[in-house]
């Protein structure tokens, strides 16, 4: 896990450590879910 930066960029808004993370969970729980859906119409 990366420390968030304490002195940001001027004009630049900190991303906090949560949200990044949710941006890197998001795209991993679609996967999952589509491949669960393509498993799915594999067995029905």
């Amino acid at each position: 896990m990366q420390a968030p930066d304490p002195s940001p960029t001027p004009g630049e808004t900190p991303t906090p450590p949560r949200l990044r993370a949710g941006w890197w969970i998001v795209p991993m729980v679609l996967d999952g879910i589509a491949g669960w859906v393509l498993i799915l119409i594999w067995i029905f």
